[in-house]
Formats: structure tokens, sequence, C-alpha cells
């Protein structure tokens, strides 16, 4: 089971992507946070295996959520879900670490394929090894 914390100050948005990682399954969600802060503390006691990050936050940016991410669990993988999509923004983030990048209004398809995708990778890399036909 994969964790992931929601890191995004809307509390409409945070409901869709609540329900988005329960209708995938195999992901459970370990924190939601509204500032960069909150979610540096939280991330740091509860270590997730993806965070869903938004650019703009109450009062900050996602921008000190990714830079601590990437520095401290560089194996935590970190979608950037924002309205902010110049590229120059998309640039920064993927620089600075980010796992992929998606325009919330353009590429939902595409943030659920790759959370879909996590989930199944991980649950292929837990199985057990297929055993062979057994000897006599």
């Amino acid at each position: 089971m994969l964790r992931a914390a929601i890191v995004e100050d809307s509390h409409p948005v945070r409901v869709v992507w609540r329900d988005l990682l329960l209708q995938i399954g195999g992901i459970e969600i370990s924190g939601e946070y509204i500032r960069a802060s909150t979610a540096i503390d939280g991330i740091r006691a509860n270590p997730p295996d993806i965070v869903l990050l938004d650019i703009q936050l109450e009062n900050s940016t996602g921008f000190e959520v990714l830079k601590m991410v990437s520095a401290e669990y560089p194996r935590t993988r970190v979608i950037v879900i924002t309205n902010y999509i110049d590229d120059v923004y998309r640039q920064k983030y993927m620089a600075a670490g980010a796992y992929a990048f998606c325009d919330k209004n353009r590429e939902l398809r595409r943030f659920r394929k790759l959370l879909e995708d996590l989930a199944g990778s991980a649950s292929t890399a837990t199985d057990p090894p297929p055993q062979g036909p057994k000897s006599p």
C-alpha cells in the first residue's frame, strides 16, 4: 500500500484528490496540508511515497515542500498538480525534482494514470514472484 500526502490549500480540490485516491485503491492518505510549513512537518513525521503538490498554498508556495522532499526523501514521487502551467513553473519544479507536472484543468486523465501506474507498480513490486510448476 502506497501512502500519499495531499498538499493543497483548496478544500474542494483536496476532497477531489482524496476521492480519486480512494477510487484507485492501493493508496492510503498519510496527511492533508494547506501550508508549506505544516506539510514539511507532517511529511517529516510521516513520510509518504507520493506527494500531490499545488504550487500556490496558503501563505506560501509548494516549492519549499518540493525542495525538502527532494533533499530528504529522494524516493518520494512529487506530482505537481496546478493551475500555474507556464513553462517557467514547469521547468523550475521539474529541475528541482518533481516526478511530474500536471495542469489541473487539462491533464486530469494523465494525473489519474500517473497515480494508477504508481499504485500498480507498488503492488507488483510487493507481490511474491510467480511460482513455476512443481517438480515431481
